[in-house]
This record gives structure tokens, C-alpha cells and sequence, in this order.
């Protein structure tokens, strides 16, 4: 027969198969059975074994609950989900069995842990949308994306054959598919489906069910003023999104507040061979040192990081939105001083942008919400700086920046000036907070002064001056008195525990102090908990402010970067239209010059090209030559133009272009069969055939 703690376990484990189950007894989270096997092995940690009353031992494997993020990280990169079953009540108040709940199942595309996180990158979660099962590159198919730490949730309707484009610039922790088309994608990757990959049941991706849940969620009576209006599968891509996230997350999505329709015809091409022939976010090494994004990102906020990593993916298209960004850039340029300042400042705000998805989901603690009152401060102070000294650009941002120092007062006067990490330690809100609070402290904290003046007084009374009142965890106050006195003892005491040299006892007067401080404790944490609560929900309500007042941060944060790349760059302002032409004079490798040693300098070139006379370049030159570091760069700055960024160039006119495709350099891909001469094949096939 099952002890009722394994019953209880059994009962969480039936509910989330596929999971590894941590189930927290005391400080500890648990493993148990195969679980167990599974987590030792992963984890490295001992694996042991229980009684489990009547019935065999189990196996069993463990860890300290507060090593959680040390260990988390391990078990989701084995490719593993993890369900968190949590104590729902205090075992020092528990009647019986203590009451557990699986708080939330944590999978690579749904987890808010900060060792799990790259603060300069967004943690996607892909989900892909087949109309039918297609093998073939042809057909029209739905794709959704989302990042659950910020709230930034798209929907798209592409071509099958952009798919694998599309997956290598979001790069997704972890990607959704419908069980019957597992096996077609696979196909179009080779074999190789970035991220992990969760299977969902095939009547979750259905139309109706993905319009309800999405209607539901956001609140309307119709999708298109998100521009999903007419979209079929890219509505049942995000639809099985919304489930599967709702249904791990246990938690109110309030930071999805928005969902967006990405119109990728509104962005440059960059293949996957692009991407690692220029090096745009990843080296070729894998680093992320020796890329245009480690020239360029001077960001002070990881939001503001982000923002520019997905600017330097998807350059825009259209002369117009990057012409604005070029002249917000160069408001900056000639503004050190206004530089200097944001930059003092950007450090204050931090992740404004995924803290407060920490607090829409109640998992932000005290400390962090604390935090985030002195982040609203340093946004205010941000749109002050850039309301008395931008130029005009600065000041149309400063104006989207919500004032939230009021919320910002709420925080301070509710927490404690240096609060706990979590609510169960006690002296989370401030002391005048709450009248009824305060007499429950004051009855709890006079607990030391009782006790000591019934000390005395007891002494007194029985004249035995090695008399002491004492507490512990098991049971409760009581009154000790040694042996050499055990005939002293009032018969009002009534024994309660035996020792080797004394005994302990207990009065109807300190049982009703223990009632009453206990029941003062419990009280505290129920009440400093409900407080806490509603002030995360006063903020919670005002998400979508906050989520503005970060992105428009984020957009600041990067036009003070890329002004202060120009600078210490030497860069210049490119004239960007819709012609067919580039010039470019005396342009230079924005990386490489950066790389070269003390002393040496990268000597400039010039590129002339249009649909006219100078159609083809030919370069030719011997091995190391600099001819694959001249195509980079030009690439490169014709890149770094149409994300609206100055560039290493003496002068330049950059045409709009709508792809940049290379062929550089040997590679081969053994592990698919292909030479290093089919690689090449495949790119200069692809890059003809587009």
C-alpha cells in the first residue's frame, strides 16, 4: 500500500505525463521513480530510494529548492519539460497533508529564469501551421511567434519555401508542430528542426479553435484590428501557441496584450548562408565577438539590445521608415551631451520589459517589484532629458515615455525599504500600510518580552531559578525544568515532553500564547501575501503602459547606439533612396577594421553598381588578397544602411535593396552527405534561383 505523500505524488504525476515532476517536500524538490533516474543521470545529483509504506521502495532523487535555477537550466538543454509541483500552504499551518499544485511547466520556450535567459536576446517560442501535409516547397503555411518574458507575440502567412529563412533568423528556443506534420518538417530542415520540438494534438490546430482562444484572449469580437483579420493558418499558428502557453503556464498572459501581423515583405532577405557568410549576429567560430552586431551594440538596456539584434535581422525595405531612422541617428551624433546623459540613465531602467511580464504573472518578488518602482523613476527621468534637450525625433519618443513616477510612489510607500526575496520570510510591506497588520506585528514581536516576563515570573513562583521557557519547531513553548527540581513542580503544570536530564511542561496560559502568536503568524503572511498581491495587480493594470514606455526606451536605446558607434567609428550619414544604385567611396569592414592590430589600418575601397553600365563586378587577385573581405563589405554597409545606421564610408548612396545573397569561402556539410563543391552548388542554386 501507497503512503497518502506518494498517493499525492501519483495523482500530479498522472496529470503531466512527458514532464520530469520536481515536487517540493520542505526545502527539497523531489524526483521520483523513472524521474528520478532521469535527473540523476542529467543532474549528476545521488540517486537514493524511499520507503513507500506496504509497497517496495521507490527511487528517489533530489535537490535544495533555492538550487532551482542552477539546476533548471540543465534539465530544459537535455531537451526536457519540467513540471514544478509547489507547497500551496505552510507546513507549520498545514491540517493533514500538505496541499500541492503544479504551479507552471516549464519548457526551452516558456521559462522566465534568468540563467535560462540571454538578456541581449529574445527567447522565441515557434509555432508552424500546415494547411495539409506538404513535402514539397510550395504552398502558402502559418507561422506564430512569441516571447513569453516580454510580450511580443506575431503572426505570418509565408511561402513553405521561406520557412527554414524565417526559423534561422528567429533562431526559437522551441517549436510547435502539429503531431501529423512532425514528419514533413523534419524533411525540409534535413532532418534538423531548430530548437526542441513539442507536438501538440492535431484538433488543437483548427480555425475555430484558434479564433475562439485568441478572441477570448484578447477580448474582442474580431481579429482585425490585429490584421489577422483574413488570415487562416497563420490564426490557427498563433491559436496553438495561446493554448499551449495557457496551458503550462498556469498563470494569467496579461503581458500578451497585443498580437501583431509581421508583413516580412516589409523586410530584407537574408538567407541562412548570408547570415554566416557576413557574420550579421553569429561568427563563424559561433561566438558572438567578430559580428556587426558586437561593432554596433552599445546598448544600455537589454530591451534596447533586443530591439537592435532584430533591427540587424530584418533591414527594412522602404526608404521612408529608414531615412527617419537615419535622422534620428543624426540628432544624436551631434549631441554628446544628450548621448552621455541617456547613457547614465539607461543602466537605472534595466529590463523594464521583462520584469513586468514577472509581474503580469505573479512571479516577480518583493525585491524585484521594489526594483521596478526605482525603473519607472529613471524612465521619467529619461523623458525629462529628452523632452528639454532632444531634437525633434527625441522628443516625439520622449512624449510616448507614459509618467509613471506615480506608480512608482505606490511601490516605495507599500514594500519595505529593503525587502525579502519572497513573501514567506516576513517584512515585505511597509509599517502603516495596513492598521491590522501592524497589531498583528506588534502581538508576534511582543512575543519575546511575554515569554521573558513569565520567565520571571514563574521563578518567582516556584523559586526554581534554573527554570526556563523555551520554544521549537515540533512542539511548540514550553516550561523546563531540570530533575534536581522535579519536586517543585506545580501540580497546574501538565508534563509534555521527557528529556535525559529534565522535563518539559506546559500551562493553560502558555498554550493560549501559543495559539495566539501562532495564529498572529499565520495571519501575517496571509495578509502581507493579499497586499503584495494587489499592489503586483495594481501594476499589472497598467502593463500595456509600461510595455510602450519600454519599447519606446528600447528604440532610444538603440538610436544612442548606433550615434555612438558613428562616432567612435568615424562613420557617416548614407543617402538612402529607391534607386538602383549604390556608390559607395572609401568604404570599409566594419568588423574587420576593428579586429586588425595596433598600428594597421583597413584600406578603403570603392563599389559602384547599378541596373545600368556596372550590372557585375569581377575581382580577381590572388588567395588573401582581400577579395571575400571586399564582398563582405559591401554587404555589410548596405545592410547597415537600411537598418538606419551611418557607415564606414567616406560617402555613400545606398538603392533600397530587397535581398543580399554571398557565395564566400569553402565549407562542407559532412553530416548531410554534401562535399564541400555541393555546398557550394547549393548556395550559387539558390541565390540564381531566388
Amino acid at each position: 500500500m501507497s503512503t497518502p505523500l506518494m498517493k499525492q505524488y501519483t495523482r500530479m504525476k498522472s496529470q503531466y505525463p512527458g514532464t520530469v515532476l520536481l515536487f517540493r517536500l520542505g526545502d527539497f524538490y523531489e524526483t521520483f521513480e523513472e524521474d528520478a533516474r532521469i535527473a540523476s543521470k542529467v543532474l549528476g545529483i545521488t540517486l537514493t530510494r524511499r520507503g513507500n509504506g506496504g509497497a517496495s521502495d521507490i527511487p528517489l532523487a533530489g535537490f535544495p529548492h533555492h538550487a532551482l535555477e542552477n539546476y533548471m537550466p540543465k534539465l530544459l538543454r537535455a531537451g526536457l519539460k519540467v513540471a514544478v509541483c509547489e507547497q500551496m500552504e505552510d507546513p507549520k499551518f498545514a491540517r493533514g497533508l500538505v496541499k500541492r499544485e503544479v504551479t507552471e511547466v516549464v519548457t526551452p520556450g516558456a521559462a522566465f529564469s534568468d540563467p535560462l535567459l540571454n538578456g541581449a536576446q529574445n527567447n522565441y517560442i515557434l509555432s508552424i501551421a500546415l494547411p495539409s501535409p506538404i513535402c514539397a516547397g510550395s504552398g502558402t503555411i502559418g507561422i506564430a511567434f512569441a516571447d513569453i518574458t516580454t510580450g511580443e507575440f506575431h503572426a505570418a502567412e509565408i511561402p513553405l519555401s521561406d520557412l527554414t529563412q524565417q526559423a534561422t533568423t528567429l533562431s526559437p528556443a522551441e517549436v510547435l508542430v502539429q503531431q501529423r506534420d512532425r514528419e514533413p518538417l523534419e524533411s525540409l530542415f534535413g532532418g534538423n528542426l531548430p530548437g526542441v520540438v513539442s507536438r501538440l494534438e492535431d484538433w488543437i490546430f483548427t480555425e475555430e479553435y484558434a479564433r475562439e482562444i485568441l478572441l477570448a484572449h484578447f477580448r474582442t469580437k474580431t481579429l482585425k484590428g490585429f490584421g489577422l483579420g483574413e488570415m487562416g493558418v497563420g490564426v490557427i499558428a498563433a491559436g496553438a501557441l495561446l493554448h499551449y502557453l495557457r496551458e503550462n503556464q498556469k498563470a494569467n498572459l496579461r503581458q500578451m496584450n497585443r498580437i501583431s501581423a509581421l508583413n516580412l515583405s516589409s523586410y530584407m532577405a537574408l538567407d541562412q548562408s548570408t547570415r554566416r557568410n557576413l557574420e550579421i549576429i553569429r561568427s563563424s567560430s559561433g561566438g558572438d565577438g567578430g559580428t556587426l552586431f558586437s561593432v554596433l551594440d552599445r546598448t544600455g538596456t537589454p530591451m534596447g539590445a533586443r530591439l537592435l539584434r532584430r533591427w540587424i535581422d530584418r533591414p527594412l525595405r522602404a526608404a521612408g521608415p529608414v531615412i527617419e531612422r537615419l535622422d534620428a541617428v543624426s540628432e544624436l551624433v551631434v549631441s554628446a551631451d544628450l548621448r552621455t546623459g541617456a547613457a547614465g540613465i539607461y543602466p537605472r531602467i534595466g529590463d523594464l520589459e521583462r520584469i513586468v511580464a514577472r509581474v503580469c504573472t505573479h512571479r516577480a518578488s518583493p525585491r524585484e517589484v521594489f526594483s521596478l518602482g526605482g525603473m519607472l523613476d529613471a524612465s521619467d527621468e529619461l523623458r525629462g532629458l529628452f523632452m528639454g534637450a532632444g531634437g525633434g525625433h527625441g522628443k516625439k519618443h520622449a512624449r510616448a515615455i507614459h509618467p509613471l513616477g506615480g506608480l512608482a510612489r505606490t511601490i516605495r510607500q507599500t514594500l519595505a525599504d529593503d525587502p525579502p526575496q519572497a513573501v514567506s520570510q516576513g517584512g515585505v510591506i511597509r509599517k502603516g500600510v495596513d492598521p491590522e497588520l501592524d497589531g498583528l506585528r506588534d502581538t508576534a514581536h511582543g512575543g519575546k518580552t511575554w515569554i521573558a516576563n513569565m520567565q520571571k515570573t514563574e521563578r518567582e513562583r516556584t523559586g526554581i531559578a534554573s527554570l526556563k521557557v523555551g520554544f521549537n519547531n515540533v512542539f511548540g513553548y514550553y516550561i523546563e525544568i531540570t530533575n534536581t527540581h522535579r519536586d517543585r513542580v506545580p501540580a497546574a503544570y501538565i508534563r509534555k515532553q521527557t528529556l535525559a536530564n529534565a522535563e518539559r511542561y506546559v500551562t493553560p496560559e502558555l498554550k493560549e500564547f501559543e495559539e495566539k502568536i501562532l495564529n498572529a503568524e499565520e495571519k501575517i503572511l496571509a495578509l502581507e501575501t493579499r497586499l503584495f498581491d494587489a499592489l503586483r495587480e495594481s501594476i499589472a493594470a497598467r502593463a500595456g503602459d509600461i510595455q510602450e514606455t519600454a519599447a519606446t526606451i528600447a528604440t532610444l536605446d538603440c538610436y544612442c547606439s548606433l550615434a555612438g558607434a558613428a562616432v567612435d567609428s568615424r562613420y557617416v550619414r548614407p543617402e538612402v533612396d529607391d534607386g538602383d544604385g549604390i556608390v559607395i567611396r572609401g568604404g570599409r569592414h566594419p568588423v574587420i577594421e576593428k579586429l586588425l592590430p595596433p598600428g594597421e589600418s583597413y584600406t578603403p575601397n570603392d563599389t559602384v553598381l547599378d541596373c545600368g553600365e556596372h550590372q557585375i563586378q569581377i575581382i580577381t587577385g590572388p588567395n588573401m588578397s582581400g577579395k571575400s573581405s571586399y564582398l563582405r563589405q559591401t554587404g555589410l554597409i548596405v545592410l547597415m544602411a537600411q537598418i538606419g545606421s551611418f557607415v564606414p564610408a567616406s560617402s555613400a548612396r545606398i538603392g533600397i535593396v530587397d535581398s543580399i545573397f554571398t557565395r564566400v569561402g569553402a565549407s562542407d556539410n559532412i553530416a548531410s552527405g554534401e562535399s564541400t563543391f555541393l555546398v557550394e552548388m547549393h548556395e550559387a542554386a539558390n541565390i540564381v534561383n531566388t
